[in-house]
């Protein structure tokens, strides 16, 4: 089975439509990612950061779907990265009310030996200073440091 490693947000959102409101609900690109990766035959492992608000029914419900939670880290006393955008009748048209970025502002990505060993990655969200490091650790990992050689001869860049 194939392992896939999802760099991004497990996160707290909240949406607004013209007709109704969510309240507080689970968000986040790894969230997302990692549900809909696991209705596939593959070993979904999220890495990303929540605060101690963060409540044990979603890294439950994760779980229950064979998500690899071990490397969310949990900050006891931060908070849990948040959005909240209001859509509009255009459902294309949005407006992003609140972004917090909270423990994700500190995030500082690791990875263990199995996640090094991920045949697929999966960056979630376009968070700069973390994907910066994600590409760092892969950088000196030899496997995929490897890889990318290989793949870069394929494809005659230099």
């Amino acid at each position: 089975m194939k392992k896939i490693l999802i760099v991004g947000t497990v996160a707290y959102d909240e949406i607004e439509t013209p007709t109704e409101s969510s309240g507080k609900v689970l968000g986040g690109a790894g969230t997302y990612i990692g549900l809909s990766a696991s209705i596939f035959d593959i070993n979904p492992s999220i890495i990303s950061i929540v605060g101690g608000d963060f409540e044990q029914k979603y890294f439950d419900l994760l779980k229950s779907k064979g998500i690899d939670t071990s490397s969310i880290e949990v900050v006891p006393k931060g908070k849990t990265f948040y959005w909240k955008g209001k859509y509009h009748k255009d459902w294309n048209k949005r407006d992003t009310l609140s972004t917090q970025l909270n423990v994700l502002a500190d995030f500082n990505p690791k990875l263990n030996n199995e996640q090094k060993e991920s045949e697929i990655v999966v960056l979630g969200n376009r968070i700069y200073h973390v994907l910066c490091k994600i590409q760092v650790l892969f950088f000196y990992f030899h496997k995929v440091h490897h890889k990318m050689q290989m793949a870069n001869r394929n494809l005659n860049l230099k």
